[in-house]
This record gives structure tokens, sequence and C-alpha cells, in this order.
């Protein structure tokens, strides 16, 4: 299981707010299941009403599983300050936890074999490395999301560095743009127009860079000159929608074996939750280049 995600803090806040140190545990009637949508809401609503501060804004930024739990990544906001902060929501949506999980049979489990997922790949996928490569690795994105960002930037590319450039590792994106995301589907369709002149990849890397949060048309558009050449055919491409049902596909697949945020990875089949740091996945690889 991941070790704890390291936050962030663009400062530190010295008032009382922002000190989610302890474990609490505060139960609301729901009494269903609910989706991993539906516990970023909740859990947005009650570290709202938690804090109970006008001046504080409280923002659901991602969620993945974590324990069997939804853990939820909430931005926090007032003035100049600002602070991530990780909640956790039972699957049922009828409890908040906010605090470290500690798994009982964490030391057990952690020594155990992953369960490998059979992961079906298609010839037209956004790849890059050698496609005999020992290690396959699969990632569900949205560009949109900061965890996706953060998750290229300390990870992927040290991975493509590492593995992908030196033949052990093959690189396969998937798309998986979220509702809330308003850029994130339009983003998808503009890499697959990308790949059409060979530079999906150059051109991933070019949004998660220059992204910064809100973005649209013109942005993607200025973000891939100099990249992709012909531009009167990347934006014919991108105004035709014609990629909208791979976007689509791509998305369904990923929900139909248990993606369920993003990131989400697989490796070799193994299931990687989030946006986890380079030494986890180059500890993954380097057991399956092993076996």
């Amino acid at each position: 299981m991941a070790k704890k995600k390291t936050i962030s803090k663009n400062q530190k806040n010295k008032g009382v707010i922002f000190l989610f140190i302890f474990i609490a545990i505060i139960m609301f009637p729901l009494g269903h299941h609910v989706s991993g949508y539906r516990a970023m809401e909740i859990a947005e609503e009650q570290v709202t009403i938690l804090i109970n501060d006008p001046t504080v804004q409280v923002e659901a930024l991602s969620y993945d599983l974590h324990h069997e739990l939804y853990r939820v990544y909430l931005n926090l906001t007032q003035g100049q300050i600002n602070q991530e902060i990780e909640i956790h929501v039972t699957r049922d949506g009828t409890a908040l936890i906010m605090g470290e999980i500690k798994h009982i049979n964490e030391g057990v489990e952690s020594n155990k074999l992953e369960e490998k997922i059979n992961v079906e790949l298609s010839e037209n996928e956004l790849s890059i490395g050698d496609i005999n490569a020992p290690v396959t690795l699969v990632e569900w994105s949205d560009f949109q999301c900061p965890y996706c960002k953060k998750f290229y930037e300390d990870t992927i590319k040290d991975i493509k560095t590492n593995y992908i450039d030196t033949g052990k590792v093959r690189f396969v994106y998937k798309h998986f743009p979220l509702s809330f995301h308003e850029a994130a589907e339009i983003s998808a369709r503009a890499v697959e127009c990308a790949n059409e002149q060979g530079v999906w990849y150059e051109y991933h890397a070019a949004i998660f860079e220059n992204q910064n949060g809100a973005y649209g048309k013109s942005e993607l558009i200025r973000w891939s000159q100099g990249i992709v050449e012909d531009q009167n055919e990347f934006r014919s491409c991108l105004n035709s929608n014609r990629y909208a049902e791979k976007v689509k596909n791509d998305m369904s697949y990923g929900q139909s074996i248990g993606v369920q945020g993003t990131p989400g990875s697989f490796v070799n089949g193994i299931k990687v939750d989030g946006a986890q740091p380079y030494n986890v996945l180059a500890s993954l690889i380097e057991s399956e280049l092993r076996n």
C-alpha cells in the first residue's frame, strides 16, 4: 500500500483552521453507495461546515481509493494561505474521516503478491517505448487534474529517462477526463490529433508543463505551436471532434477494470492508485524485471 502523501504548503498557516493532524470521524445519514465524484462533494461540503469560516474556500481536487475508502484531496485557501489536505470518505458515504489511516494488516499484506489484471491494449494506443519491452506501464489520466500533472513531473519524466528510453518499459497513455474538469476532454482529443503527426508525447508533456488550472482551446492551440508541425491540420482535427468516441472508450474501459480516479496506473497488470512518487513505481518495475 502506498505511503502517506506528502502535503505541500505555499505558506505555513499559524492558525487553527488547517490543523487536521488529529483523527476524527463525522457521521451523517446517507445509507447508500456513492460514487467517487459524490465523495468529493461530501468531503467539500462537510469540511466547509466543520471549518465554519466564510473566509476559507474549500475545493475538492481529485480522489482515489485508499484502504477501501475514498481518499479525497482538498485545497483550502484563506487569503494568501493555501494548503492541500487529504480526507477519507467511506464507500457508502456515511462517514468522513480526517487523519492518517492505518490498515491493521498493512505489514502482512505488503508482502503478498499483488493480483494482476489483464489490461487489453489495441493497435492504436498512445504509447512510447519498445512494444516488446518486458514491462508495460499503462496510465489513465486527466490533463486538468493537478495530481496527474504532479505524477508526470515527479514520476513519469524520470521513468521515461531510466526505463522507457532504455527499452525496459513500454508506456501507454489512456484518457480519463473527469466531468468537473472543463478542459480535460478537449485536451484528450487534442493529444489524439497531435498523435496524427507523431508528437503525442511531446504535446502531452507541454500541456502538463504549461497548464496551471483553468485553460481552454486557445491555450491548447498555443501550446501546440513548435511541436505540431501542420497547424492547419491540427486545428481541423480538433474542430472535427473525431476522437470523442476513443476518449470515451478509454474511460469506460478503465472504469471496467477498476480505475476510479486519476492518475490510475497498471504495471504489468498490477494496479497503482494515485500520483505515486518515482521510487514506488521504480521499485515495482524492478520487481517485474527480476521476474
